[in-house]
Protein backbone atom coordinates (compact mmCIF):
# COMPACT_ATOMS: atom_id res chain seq x y z
CA UNK A 1 0.00 0.00 0.00
CA UNK A 2 1.80 3.10 -0.50
CA UNK A 3 -1.33 5.48 -0.57
CA UNK A 4 -1.79 7.02 3.17
CA UNK A 5 -4.63 9.54 4.83
CA UNK A 6 -2.85 9.21 8.42
CA UNK A 7 0.32 8.02 10.59
CA UNK A 8 -0.19 6.52 13.93
CA UNK A 9 1.76 8.28 16.96
CA UNK A 10 5.52 7.96 17.20
CA UNK A 11 5.95 7.73 13.49
CA UNK A 12 7.52 9.51 11.16
CA UNK A 13 4.75 11.54 9.65
CA UNK A 14 6.06 14.58 7.59
CA UNK A 15 9.84 15.72 6.59
CA UNK A 16 10.51 19.29 5.19
CA UNK A 17 13.66 20.85 3.57
CA UNK A 18 14.75 24.51 4.41
CA UNK A 19 17.15 25.35 1.49
CA UNK A 20 18.92 28.69 0.37
CA UNK A 21 17.49 28.63 -2.83
CA UNK A 22 13.69 27.00 -3.63
CA UNK A 23 13.98 27.43 -7.29
CA UNK A 24 17.18 25.33 -7.45
CA UNK A 25 15.67 22.69 -5.12
CA UNK A 26 12.86 21.97 -6.70
CA UNK A 27 14.50 21.36 -9.71
CA UNK A 28 16.82 18.95 -8.42
CA UNK A 29 14.49 17.12 -6.27
CA UNK A 30 11.56 16.79 -9.06
CA UNK A 31 14.35 15.21 -11.68
CA UNK A 32 15.86 12.74 -9.70
CA UNK A 33 12.50 11.82 -7.50
CA UNK A 34 10.05 12.78 -10.04
CA UNK A 35 8.03 15.47 -7.66
CA UNK A 36 6.06 17.87 -9.23
CA UNK A 37 5.89 20.88 -6.55
CA UNK A 38 2.98 23.76 -5.68
CA UNK A 39 3.29 26.83 -4.17
CA UNK A 40 0.95 27.25 -1.44
CA UNK A 41 0.83 30.01 1.29
CA UNK A 42 1.79 29.81 4.80
CA UNK A 43 1.24 32.55 7.23
CA UNK A 44 4.50 35.07 6.27
CA UNK A 45 5.63 32.46 4.05
CA UNK A 46 6.10 30.70 0.61
CA UNK A 47 5.66 26.99 1.39
CA UNK A 48 6.30 24.17 -1.66
CA UNK A 49 3.90 20.70 -1.55
CA UNK A 50 6.13 18.10 -2.95
CA UNK A 51 3.80 15.91 -4.40
CA UNK A 52 3.58 12.08 -5.97
CA UNK A 53 0.97 10.65 -7.88
CA UNK A 54 -1.09 13.86 -6.74
CA UNK A 55 -0.45 13.17 -3.17
CA UNK A 56 1.58 15.21 -0.53
CA UNK A 57 5.69 13.26 -0.21
CA UNK A 58 6.99 16.31 1.20
CA UNK A 59 7.82 20.24 2.18
CA UNK A 60 10.57 23.17 1.02
CA UNK A 61 10.36 26.43 2.31
CA UNK A 62 13.44 29.19 1.96
CA UNK A 63 15.53 29.11 5.18
CA UNK A 64 13.89 32.38 7.59
CA UNK A 65 15.65 35.10 8.27
CA UNK A 66 16.59 33.99 11.61
CA UNK A 67 17.85 30.89 10.56
CA UNK A 68 20.33 32.56 8.46
CA UNK A 69 21.46 34.92 10.97
CA UNK A 70 21.97 31.89 13.27
CA UNK A 71 24.11 30.52 10.16
CA UNK A 72 21.93 27.36 10.24
CA UNK A 73 22.69 25.39 7.35
CA UNK A 74 19.96 24.32 4.47
CA UNK A 75 18.70 21.07 6.06
CA UNK A 76 16.28 18.32 5.93
CA UNK A 77 13.92 17.82 9.02
CA UNK A 78 11.90 14.62 10.21
CA UNK A 79 8.35 15.33 12.40
CA UNK A 80 7.24 12.79 14.13
CA UNK A 81 3.09 12.26 14.76
CA UNK A 82 2.03 12.91 18.02
CA UNK A 83 -1.10 13.14 19.83
CA UNK A 84 -0.59 16.39 21.81
CA UNK A 85 2.38 18.46 20.50
CA UNK A 86 2.15 20.56 23.96
CA UNK A 87 2.61 17.44 26.10
CA UNK A 88 4.94 16.02 24.18
CA UNK A 89 7.23 19.19 24.18
CA UNK A 90 6.73 19.38 27.82
CA UNK A 91 8.09 15.59 28.36
CA UNK A 92 11.18 16.60 25.58
CA UNK A 93 11.85 19.30 28.04
CA UNK A 94 11.52 16.86 31.14
CA UNK A 95 13.74 14.20 29.70
CA UNK A 96 16.45 16.61 29.04
CA UNK A 97 15.68 18.40 25.68
CA UNK A 98 14.91 21.54 24.83
CA UNK A 99 12.10 23.91 22.50
CA UNK A 100 13.22 25.67 20.62
CA UNK A 101 10.56 26.24 18.55
CA UNK A 102 6.58 26.33 19.47
CA UNK A 103 4.38 24.44 19.94
CA UNK A 104 2.45 26.97 17.94
CA UNK A 105 -0.44 26.14 15.11
CA UNK A 106 0.11 26.30 11.33
CA UNK A 107 -2.69 27.47 10.50
CA UNK A 108 -5.06 25.07 10.77
CA UNK A 109 -2.78 22.46 9.12
CA UNK A 110 -1.62 21.18 12.91
CA UNK A 111 0.45 22.01 16.09
CA UNK A 112 3.95 21.61 15.66
CA UNK A 113 7.59 21.94 18.05
CA UNK A 114 10.71 21.70 16.74
CA UNK A 115 13.00 20.12 19.76
CA UNK A 116 16.58 19.54 20.24
CA UNK A 117 17.22 16.31 22.00
CA UNK A 118 20.15 16.36 24.58
CA UNK A 119 22.54 15.11 22.28
CA UNK A 120 21.97 18.48 20.10
CA UNK A 121 19.86 16.35 16.94
CA UNK A 122 16.64 18.66 15.62
CA UNK A 123 13.76 16.72 15.16
CA UNK A 124 9.92 18.39 15.09
CA UNK A 125 6.58 17.19 15.83
CA UNK A 126 3.45 17.04 14.13
CA UNK A 127 0.04 17.01 16.10
CA UNK A 128 -2.75 16.53 12.68
CA UNK A 129 -4.90 19.26 12.26
CA UNK A 130 -6.45 19.47 8.75
CA UNK A 131 -3.08 17.46 7.53
CA UNK A 132 -1.59 14.36 8.56
CA UNK A 133 1.27 14.61 6.75
CA UNK A 134 2.79 12.56 3.90
CA UNK A 135 0.22 10.72 1.91
CA UNK A 136 2.27 8.42 0.18
CA UNK A 137 4.79 6.51 1.13
CA UNK A 138 6.92 3.54 -0.49
CA UNK A 139 7.49 4.21 -4.14
CA UNK A 140 10.25 6.30 -5.58
CA UNK A 141 11.19 9.62 -4.04
CA UNK A 142 9.08 9.12 -0.78
CA UNK A 143 10.94 9.06 2.94
CA UNK A 144 11.45 5.60 3.69
CA UNK A 145 13.61 5.86 6.72
CA UNK A 146 15.20 8.37 9.59
CA UNK A 147 18.28 7.43 11.21
CA UNK A 148 19.99 9.49 14.07
CA UNK A 149 23.96 9.94 14.17
CA UNK A 150 24.54 10.59 18.01
CA UNK A 151 27.29 10.91 20.33
CA UNK A 152 25.56 8.69 22.75
CA UNK A 153 22.99 5.81 21.55
CA UNK A 154 22.48 4.68 25.32
CA UNK A 155 21.36 8.38 26.55
CA UNK A 156 19.21 8.86 23.32
CA UNK A 157 17.34 5.55 23.39
CA UNK A 158 16.19 6.65 26.70
CA UNK A 159 15.62 9.76 25.70
CA UNK A 160 13.17 8.89 22.84
CA UNK A 161 11.52 5.71 24.99
CA UNK A 162 10.09 8.45 27.13
CA UNK A 163 8.48 11.02 24.97
CA UNK A 164 7.14 8.67 22.26
CA UNK A 165 7.35 5.11 23.77
CA UNK A 166 9.93 3.41 20.98
CA UNK A 167 10.75 0.59 21.87
CA UNK A 168 14.51 -0.60 20.36
CA UNK A 169 16.65 -3.96 18.84
CA UNK A 170 20.35 -4.04 18.44
CA UNK A 171 21.65 -5.40 15.07
CA UNK A 172 25.21 -6.32 14.81
CA UNK A 173 27.17 -4.33 12.13
CA UNK A 174 30.76 -4.72 10.28
CA UNK A 175 31.71 -1.55 12.16
CA UNK A 176 29.38 -1.92 15.42
CA UNK A 177 26.09 -2.15 16.35
CA UNK A 178 23.11 -0.70 14.74
CA UNK A 179 20.55 0.01 17.31
CA UNK A 180 16.70 0.13 15.30
CA UNK A 181 14.14 2.08 16.58
CA UNK A 182 10.54 0.14 16.45
CA UNK A 183 7.19 2.05 17.42
CA UNK A 184 4.29 -0.73 18.43
CA UNK A 185 5.31 -3.47 15.88
CA UNK A 186 6.97 -1.57 13.21
CA UNK A 187 10.63 -0.49 12.72
CA UNK A 188 10.68 3.27 11.84
CA UNK A 189 14.11 4.04 12.52
CA UNK A 190 17.66 3.83 13.59
CA UNK A 191 20.61 5.28 15.60
CA UNK A 192 24.48 4.82 15.24
CA UNK A 193 27.47 6.24 16.98
CA UNK A 194 29.25 9.04 15.72
CA UNK A 195 32.74 8.17 14.61
CA UNK A 196 35.83 9.48 13.22
CA UNK A 197 34.60 8.23 9.56
CA UNK A 198 31.60 10.62 10.35
CA UNK A 199 34.59 13.92 9.64
CA UNK A 200 33.45 16.00 12.41
CA UNK A 201 29.73 15.79 11.95
CA UNK A 202 26.96 17.11 14.84
CA UNK A 203 24.30 14.84 15.90
CA UNK A 204 21.65 15.18 13.63
CA UNK A 205 18.86 13.17 12.22
CA UNK A 206 19.41 11.56 8.51
CA UNK A 207 16.61 11.27 6.00
CA UNK A 208 16.51 8.27 3.74
CA UNK A 209 14.28 8.46 0.61
CA UNK A 210 12.83 5.10 -1.19
CA UNK A 211 14.34 5.14 -4.96
CA UNK A 212 14.26 2.46 -7.46
CA UNK A 213 17.38 2.23 -8.62
CA UNK A 214 20.77 3.81 -5.92
CA UNK A 215 23.50 4.01 -8.28
CA UNK A 216 21.67 5.28 -11.15
CA UNK A 217 20.31 7.81 -8.71
CA UNK A 218 23.41 8.72 -7.25
CA UNK A 219 24.57 9.47 -10.82
CA UNK A 220 21.47 11.67 -11.87
CA UNK A 221 22.21 13.59 -8.50
CA UNK A 222 25.83 14.06 -8.91
CA UNK A 223 25.25 15.30 -12.73
CA UNK A 224 22.53 18.27 -11.12
CA UNK A 225 25.42 19.34 -8.64
CA UNK A 226 24.80 17.26 -5.53
CA UNK A 227 27.84 15.46 -4.55
CA UNK A 228 27.87 11.66 -2.95
CA UNK A 229 29.40 11.43 0.58
CA UNK A 230 29.82 7.71 0.77
CA UNK A 231 30.09 5.47 -2.06
CA UNK A 232 26.80 3.56 -2.91
CA UNK A 233 26.91 0.50 -0.88
CA UNK A 234 24.92 -2.79 0.32
CA UNK A 235 23.43 -2.94 3.97
CA UNK A 236 23.12 -6.73 4.72
CA UNK A 237 19.02 -7.63 5.22
CA UNK A 238 17.83 -3.89 4.12
CA UNK A 239 19.52 -2.51 0.58
CA UNK A 240 21.46 -0.44 -1.07
CA UNK A 241 22.01 3.07 -0.40
CA UNK A 242 24.67 6.30 -0.49
CA UNK A 243 24.44 9.52 1.60
CA UNK A 244 24.42 12.70 -0.59
CA UNK A 245 24.92 16.50 -0.37
CA UNK A 246 22.24 18.19 -2.68
CA UNK A 247 23.80 21.34 -4.27
CA UNK A 248 22.26 23.48 -1.53
CA UNK A 249 24.13 21.49 0.82
CA UNK A 250 21.68 19.91 2.67
CA UNK A 251 22.50 16.03 3.09
CA UNK A 252 20.01 13.01 2.84
CA UNK A 253 20.17 9.51 2.17
CA UNK A 254 18.71 7.41 -0.75
CA UNK A 255 18.04 3.76 -0.90
CA UNK A 256 16.73 1.02 -2.46
CA UNK A 257 15.20 -1.68 -0.27
CA UNK A 258 15.45 -5.01 -0.74
CA UNK A 259 12.44 -7.12 -1.11
CA UNK A 260 10.94 -8.02 1.83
Amino acid sequence: MSHYESHPPGNFCWIELATSDVAGAREFYSKIFGWDCLEVPAGHITYNLAKLEGREAAGIYELLPEMREQKIPPHWLPHVAVSNADQTAAAATAAGGKSCWGPADIMDVARMATIIDPQGAVFAIWQANRSHGVRILGVHGTMTWCELMTTDTEAAKAFYAKIFGWTNSVMPMPTGEYTIFVNGPKPIGGTLKLGPEHGGAPPNWLTYFHVDDCDATVAKAESLGAKALTPAMDIPGAGRFCVLSDPQGAVFAVIKPKPA
